[in-house]
């Protein structure tokens, strides 16, 4: 006989319930892509005050023409995951809501926590936060019904919370931390599991730097015959990012770590790129507050091939990266506002050697609102679909709640329609779409001066010199005639690589300058 927490009521709710839950949401995907298409919306969801509980990190993936949203929800009744589903155009058309009854506390949900199983399938994971944590793996099919479920648990005391699963055509491999609940005290779990859910192996592996840290894993790829595993490893006075290579009977390859000089810093995603590694690291800049996104390629036996640091603002936090079928790098994440405290949520595009390409900020209605970006996805035809959570403070009606799902549908150019392309980060203002080509510095390298040129340009502007590790070196206004201007380089500034960044009244350029003596 099953258990409670094998069998559990989905209930069917008519769009007349939109004020009283959160959702999963699916949209069906249009034979032809339209700017109508194209939206900004948050759905409510059911938070009675600020203290009376939160929305968890929504999760999301594609399958077969439809895009699946799902939350759970800490509130009066936090033992649920409830569904939203809606067209192309975000019309709500349909809603599920699954309760857990013999849990007496609470489902945790996290943003990688759903994944396409096959056209018809997919694959869910949850965490119980009851007396003893454990995870729940389920398969559901296209309509949203559970057909198997497994537990993944320790046989210690040890509380089991799981990150990220890898789903391929005969196996689910699932990445968790053990965790005793004792600081820095936390060890690294993998669970393999056929697609019936039968347990394959599980295996763990504890920090090689000793009982004194703790791992925090995020994300797990395959690359030929290994499975890569991201996150961070804390200790006593540092954080840094690490990468796991691991053979496919779960046994340890290989442990590299990251960090720049003495800065925190924390690995969140990796992604295959023409059998390379690339590795995406928030790094947090020991001598400011700033996180600066860290992009490194790496080769299966752990060697840089290239790195590239980018100098960002406020708290920066990116998320999650994908390769775009047209060869290119997007990624997402949001970053607080320092005037507005609040944050907002940020997508970049790159070349596949992390060129940029352009850099969009967003807000559903006001940079005074909480508006968090978690995950990117890419339709067939090019357009975004960008799923993330916003908590509504500024000018929010009475009675209305606070947490909300966002998404955010663009075109492949991150654009809501022709011209609008992002929303400027008021009243800062800190962010414009980017533009590269068009800059050009001679001589380049360059000694003590550098001319830069941008055609039509006239009247001030401001140029500023950052170093790869994102560090701001120089800024100043520069006044520009018939497209040109000189810029004096800082006494004493070491050879090397460094980005100059051009700001005009609406847009923002940049581009490389090699250093020489």
């Amino acid at each position: 006989m099953k258990s409670n927490f094998e069998l559990f009521s989905k209930l069917l709710f008519s769009k007349s319930m939109s004020a009283q839950t959160i959702f999963f949401i699916v949209f069906f995907l249009g034979s032809v892509k339209s700017y109508s298409q194209n939206f900004t919306r948050a759905y409510i969801g059911n938070r009675p005050s600020f203290a009376g509980g939160s929305i968890n990190s929504p999760s999301s993936c594609l399958i077969s023409d439809s895009a699946i949203v799902f939350v759970s929800r800490n509130s009066s009744t936090p033992n649920n995951l409830i569904l939203r589903r809606t067209n192309r155009l975000g019309q709500i058309i349909d809603s599920a809501y699954y309760f857990f009854p013999a849990i007496t506390g609470f489902i945790h949900t996290r943003p990688y926590g759903l994944q396409r199983l096959s056209e018809s399938k997919m694959a869910l994971i949850i965490d119980i936060i009851d007396t003893s944590n454990y995870s729940k793996l389920f398969i559901l099919n296209h309509a949203l019904d559970t057909l198997k479920s497994v537990t993944i648990k320790s046989d210690t005391i040890w509380r089991v919370y799981s990150y990220d699963f890898l789903v391929e055509d005969s196996t689910i491999t699932v990445i968790c931390q053990l965790n005793r609940h004792t600081i820095l005290d936390q060890q690294l779990l993998i669970a393999q599991f056929d697609t019936a859910l039968n347990p394959l192996w599980q295996t763990t592996i504890e920090d090689w730097r000793g009982q004194n840290g703790g791992y925090y894993p995020a994300r797990i790829m395959r690359l030929h015959d290994a499975y890569y595993i991201v996150g961070k490893c804390e200790y006593p006075n540092w954080v840094e990012g690490f990468l796991d290579k691991i053979d496919l009977t779960g046994n340890l390859i290989w442990d590299k770590r990251y960090r720049i000089g003495n800065s925190n810093a924390a690995a969140v995603d990796v992604l295959n790129l023409a059998d390379t590694i690339v590795l995406m690291i928030n790094n947090n800049s020991s001598t400011s507050y700033d996180i600066n996104m860290w992009l490194l390629k790496i080769d299966t036996s752990g060697q840089t091939l290239m790195d590239t640091v980018y100098p960002t603002l406020e708290f920066f936090n990116s998320k999650n990266i994908i390769q775009t079928s047209d060869g290119n790098l997007v990624m997402v994440g949001y970053y607080d506002n320092s005037f507005t405290y609040r944050a907002n949520g940020l997508i970049y595009k790159l070349d596949r050697n992390f060129n940029l390409l352009w850099q969009r900020s967003y807000v559903h209605q006001s940079s005074y609102d909480e508006n968090r970006l978690w995950r990117i996805h890419e339709w067939p035809d090019g357009s975004l679909l960008a799923t993330g959570s916003l908590e509504w403070w500024y000018n929010r009606p009475p009675g209305v709640p606070h947490d909300h799902v966002w998404l955010l549908s663009l075109d492949s150019n991150g654009c809501l329609a022709p011209g609008n392309c992002g929303v400027l980060s008021a009243p800062e203002e800190e962010f414009w779409p980017q533009q590269t080509g068009a800059l050009q510095l001679f001589p380049n390298p360059a000694t003590t001066t550098v001319t830069l040129n941008l055609p039509g340009l006239n009247g001030q502007a401001t140029v500023s010199l950052s170093n790869i590790q994102g560090q701001k070196m120089h800024e100043q206004s520069l006044e520009f005639t018939q497209g040109e201007a000189t810029l004096t380089l800082p006494l004493g500034l070491p050879v090397g690589t460094y980005l100059i960044t051009l700001k005009t009244k609406t847009d923002v350029y940049t581009t490389k300058l090699v250093v020489i003596q």
